[in-house]
């Protein structure tokens, strides 16, 4: 009896010796799906992997660094990377970490590139989508194809007449969903890298897209009226973020998710946002990518409850695939963080200028690029 107690011993101890505790931050959708996980990769392999729900994480994580009280994985935007390259604990993913994981297109892992090293492991992406209100359509007899366009648009609101129905609705003033329209017929960003504002080009194209509201295809809604409108059936078509698909099952909505529209014959291209982990604390890669290998294998359940697209797979459910095809006609935004904070900051004030009707459209790009000279 003693020597069994004496061999459990020696098994307990010896298994506290040789496991390992991971702290993990998240900041999305899912948090009871990872605690899921780390339960059963503790209770598999006896390492331990906290997990905490980390709001607006970006300021949090680089206070954590500064203090060097980080997390040894944290499940990232793709804008991060940058920063987080300069980090000296950081494990530089290599090609044989990405092998044991899955397979990765190239442009989703450059967006987690930094100076030539990749930062971190693409998870999955949520994309922009044209969220279509089946019931409304049906109710007009009209069937939207794939590569609907801006005409299909009109012929919708010309079949809904004046019964209150909204065509199609987005914010005009939102930075984030216009770029896909701003970069569609201008370019952003001049030789020398720096955002350019003041163009004929990008003055055309917000003159056409606010010319579409004045005529009534768009209506202008905040996120909040989006979703409430569009579950009431009041609204046809919303463009907004993929991430909202789970809001809208809750709600009964019967919906179907299509690319962003084509316009002058050219598809407008929504935005990717992508997340990806990095392991932060290089000294326990070993048992954070023994815990990532165990997680990516038991994902796909969680990218088709919630909505999101694979990076490391190409999913075989019919949900899933209809998202990554409308990945395939997407795009990533500039990653560079100096062009997003000063494209942000300047493009509000001239989407709300111009909307309010406060200053022309000439007088808010002259202005904005004011201010990027003296401010880049």
């Amino acid at each position: 009896m003693k020597l069994k107690l004496l061999l459990l011993f020696i098994i307990f101890t010896g298994s506290l010796l040789f496991s390992e505790s991971l702290t993990l931050w998240v900041s999305w959708e899912g948090l009871s799906f990872f605690e899921e996980k780390a339960r059963i990769f503790n209770e598999n392999t006896g390492n331990n992997v906290e997990i905490l729900f980390v709001p607006e994480m970006e300021e949090k994580l680089i206070t954590s660094i500064k203090t060097d009280n980080f997390p040894d994985i944290a499940l990232i935007k793709d804008v991060y990377s940058g920063y987080l390259s300069q980090l000296n604990t950081l494990h530089k993913v290599t090609n044989e970490d990405l092998e044991q994981l899955g397979t990765f297109r190239k442009k989703d892992l450059d967006v987690f590139t930094a100076d030539g090293e990749i930062v971190a492991i693409p998870y999955y992406a949520d994309i922009q989508v044209a969220f279509v209100n089946q019931s409304l359509l049906r109710d007009i007899h009209y069937e939207l194809s794939f590569d609907y366009s801006t005409d299909d648009l009109r012929e919708i609101k010309e079949k809904l007449g004046d019964n209150e129905i909204v065509p199609v609705a987005w914010d005009f003033m939102s930075p984030y969903v216009f770029y896909p329209f701003a970069v569609h017929g201008s370019e952003l960003i001049d030789k020398n890298g720096k955002l350019q504002m003041n163009t004929e080009s990008l003055a055309e194209t917000i003159s056409s897209v606010k010319e579409l509201f004045d005529k009534g295809l768009f209506e202008r809604y905040e996120r909040g009226a989006l979703v409430e409108k569009f579950s009431s059936n009041k609204i046809a078509i919303i463009l907004q973020g993929s991430y909202l698909s789970p809001t809208f099952e809750q709600n009964n909505v019967k919906f179907d998710i299509f690319p962003f529209p084509v316009m002058n014959e050219k598809r407008i291209k929504g935005l990717i946002d992508a997340k990806g982990f990095v392991i932060l604390n290089s000294k326990k890669y070993e048992t954070a990518l023994e815990f990532l290998n165990f997680l990516y294998d038991s994902s796909i359940s969680y990218c088709e409850k919630y909505y999101k697209v694979p990076l490391w797979t190409e999913p075989d459910s019919k949900k899933l695939i209809n998202l990554r095809t409308i990945l395939e006609e997407s795009q990533y935004m500039e990653q560079k963080a100096d062009f997003q904070r000063m494209y942000f900051r300047v493009m509000r004030i001239v989407l709300q200028s111009v909307y309010s009707g406060t200053m022309s459209i000439d007088e808010s790009l002259q202005s904005a690029q004011k201010f990027v000279n003296k401010n880049w």
